[in-house]
């Protein structure tokens, strides 16, 4: 009965040691006046050592962008207000509320979509227009491509 209450005591233990750092890094929230302290010109280890770890990272056009959920403690609401850092060559940038696109999401499909339209509309033209020889070689100006002889397997 002795060993049994030891057993369980110090498996109780156990458990509380190994779960409770897990337990109080998963209820850090980040505060408002934290994430004020960052500056433009920080370094990303100055960053992380200050906010922690980002929810979300991505990188686009050579820029780093680090997005955190930020509890505000001086409104009533407890909802996270979302932040971004931004870094170029390793320095902030940019902090804080996260920059909108200049355009959205359709007027770029709509722009791509109408530059493709251009580029095949030139191409078939091109294919088209001439089929006169070169006046240096006496070879076609435009060249179709050939479709290669395979040798059947055996």
């Amino acid at each position: 009965m002795k060993n049994t209450r030891r057993f369980a005591a110090l498996l109780f233990s156990s458990i509380f040691v190994i779960a409770l750092p897990h337990l109080l890094l998963g209820c850090q929230s980040l505060s408002m006046s934290t994430f004020e302290k960052v500056e433009n010109g920080m370094t990303k280890s100055q960053v992380l050592d200050l906010l922690g770890n980002p929810q979300t990272s991505q990188r686009r056009k050579g820029k780093d962008r680090w997005i955190y959920n930020i509890v505000d403690t001086s409104s009533d609401s407890r909802l996270p207000l979302v932040r971004e850092v931004v870094f170029e060559k390793g320095v902030t940038v940019y902090f804080g509320e996260p920059q909108k696109p200049d355009t959205s999401a359709e007027d770029r499909d709509i722009k791509n979509e109408t530059l493709n339209l251009q580029i095949e509309a030139q191409h078939l033209k091109e294919r088209t227009q001439d089929t006169g020889k070169s006046k240096d070689s006496g070879r076609p100006l435009i060249k179709e491509p050939k479709t290669p002889n395979f040798k059947p397997v055996e």
